[in-house]
């Protein structure tokens, strides 16, 4: 059984028009709404870099994204 815990993660997500940036660092959860998918993005992208991730996780769809874009 696998038992790992992700400590540190940026995560993407939408509700009504919203955009969500989701912050894990070192499992503290923090989270922050934006009115442009654009805003999301450059603060996500942000939190990626000061984290030093290497990649953006969009919850629900699987995908992963590198600076909030899909990865191709």
């Amino acid at each position: 059984m696998n038992k790992s815990i992700v400590m540190d993660s940026v995560e993407i997500d939408t509700l009504e028009d919203r955009y969500y940036v989701r912050v894990i660092e070192d499992g503290v959860v923090t989270i922050k709404g934006f009115g442009s998918e654009a805003d999301a993005k450059a603060f996500a992208k942000h939190e990626h870099t000061r984290l030093g991730l290497d990649a953006v996780k969009q919850p629900g769809t699987g995908q992963k994204l590198r600076y909030g874009f899909p990865e191709g």
